[in-house]
């Protein structure tokens, strides 16, 4: 069981490589329009506060004090991937200070997001533990279509398993926003749990990840840099 259970994460971890030029290629960025308020809108919406607000709890490596990441983003039930640019400084042994932003265009429209956030390690310098506990904020903005506030605290536990690191938790976002076009706000609140794992190859650490929630599911794609 455990040996092909190592053999399925290998084959991951080796097919989202290949799934981040292959989605580039071939799939458009998501445009984040609304037709008209329903249930597909609370989906756009929950999906914008989840971008803006979550990231990968990958470590910045022991030696280094500063990370540079790209991650490709995907809801399961909406078309269109997000990119976005993230960076991290090591302020202390335990504490990391972090930022992201995208900026694109989808369908004539463009879409901007920013955000903020802490990651904070348990623990002592000896003796740090395994948990991460991650806080986060951030907006987006859909021209003429709406516009989201989002704010997140998460807890993930790293472990290791045979030559792979993985990474389990949960964690809740609070969504604020309002559509453009119907002048309504939806006040929305995500509970989820999440599993990710990563591999360093030539130096750079790929992490695959998905957040699994009542509504809806996100996978993400991160490769990260340490300088």
């Amino acid at each position: 069981m455990n040996e092909v259970l190592f053999k399925f994460i290998k084959h991951l971890i080796r097919y989202s490589i290949l799934f981040i030029p292959g989605s580039i290629l071939f799939t458009q960025w998501s445009s984040f329009e609304l037709s008209n308020v329903n249930k597909k809108s609370e989906s756009i919406f929950r999906y914008a506060g989840i971008i803006s607000a979550n990231d990968s709890p990958i470590d910045i490596k022991s030696d280094r004090r500063v990370s540079i990441m790209g991650t490709i983003k995907k809801d399961q039930s909406l078309n269109g991937l997000v990119p976005i640019l993230q960076g991290k400084i090591k302020i202390s042994w335990n504490l990391s200070i972090k930022g992201r932003m995208a900026s694109f265009a989808s369908n004539e429209r463009s879409i901007q997001m920013y955000g903020w956030g802490l990651t904070f390690k348990p623990g002592s310098v000896d003796e740090p533990l395994r948990w991460r506990i991650l806080f986060n904020s951030g907006s987006l903005n859909s021209h003429n279509q709406l516009k989201v506030s989002s704010i997140s605290s998460t807890a993930v536990r790293l472990v290791k398993w045979k030559t792979f690191p993985i990474h389990y938790g949960f964690g809740t976002n609070i969504i604020n926003g309002i559509s453009l076009q119907e002048s309504t706000n939806f006040k929305l609140h995500y509970n989820f749990i999440l599993f990710g794992l990563s591999k360093n190859f030539s130096g750079l650490v790929v992490s695959p990840q998905i957040l699994l929630g009542r509504n809806n599911n996100y996978f993400s794609i991160n490769i990260l840099a340490s300088f």
